[in-house]
C-alpha cells in the first residue's frame, strides 16, 4: 500500500517511492540518545557538585587559616615583646617553667598588663586584666580548637637560658562533616628582651 503526498512519496515500509531511506530518527533512536545525553547531563551534574564542595572546603580552610594567622599573630607580638613567662592552671606572674605543657599561659606584656591565654569552650581567649575579663580572638563559627598547649622553657631568670614558649593549636574547620578540614599548628615565640 502505498500512501501520496505532493511533497515527499513514502511508503508504508519505510521507505520513498525512489527506494532511499527516511531522514527522520526512529523511536529506538531517540531512546539511546536521550539515554547517552541523560548519562552525560549525570556525571556532569556529580562533578559540578563536587568541584562546589571543595571550592566551599577551599574557602572555609582560608578563613580558618585567616582567623588562625590573626590569632597567632596577636599572641606572638605580645609575647615576643612581654616578660615573667608563667605556664600554668593559675594566673601568675611567677616565671614557671612548663616542659611537659600547659592549659594557659600569662606574662607581663610591654604596657606592663597582666595578659593570660588559655582555650574556653573551643576558643582561644585572652584577659589583659589578670583574668578578669575574656575575649575571644577566634570564632565558633570558623575554627574549632580542641587542643591548645604552651610549653615553656627559660622562665626562670637564674637557668640561663632565653625564655621562649611553643605553642600547639589543633582542632577543625568546617561544618559539614563532608568538609571539615582538621589542622595542627605549631609555633615558637622567645622573649626579645635579653634575660637576665
Amino acid at each position: 500500500m502505498k500512501i501520496k503526498n505532493p511533497k515527499l512519496k513514502i511508503s508504508a515500509q519505510g521507505r520513498s517511492a525512489s527506494g532511499g531511506k527516511n531522514s527522520g530518527f526512529s523511536l529506538l533512536e531517540m531512546l539511546v540518545a536521550l539515554s547517552v545525553f541523560a548519562v552525560a547531563a549525570s556525571v556532569s551534574a556529580g562533578a559540578l557538585l563536587n568541584i562546589s564542595d571543595a571550592q566551599q572546603k577551599i574557602l572555609a580552610l582560608r578563613v580558618t587559616q585567616d582567623n588562625l594567622n590573626y590569632a597567632l599573630d596577636v599572641m606572638g607580638k605580645e609575647i615576643r615583646t612581654g616578660i615573667s613567662y608563667h605556664c600554668g592552671p593559675d594566673v601568675s606572674t611567677t616565671p614557671l617553667d612548663c616542659p611537659s605543657g600547659g592549659s594557659s599561659f600569662t606574662f607581663i606584656n610591654a604596657n606592663g598588663q597582666t595578659v593570660t591565654y588559655k582555650l574556653d569552650n573551643q576558643r582561644l581567649a585572652v584577659s589583659k586584666n589578670g583574668g578578669n575579663t575574656w575575649q575571644y580572638l577566634t570564632s565558633p563559627d570558623l575554627v574549632i580548637i580542641d587542643q591548645l598547649s604552651f610549653y615553656t622553657i627559660g622562665a626562670p631568670a637564674s637557668d640561663n637560658l632565653q625564655p621562649r614558649v611553643t605553642i600547639i593549636l589543633r582542632g577543625m574547620a568546617g561544618i559539614k562533616e563532608k568538609l571539615k578540614s582538621y589542622f595542627n599548628i605549631q609555633t615558637t615565640i622567645s622573649q626579645r628582651l635579653l634575660d637576665s
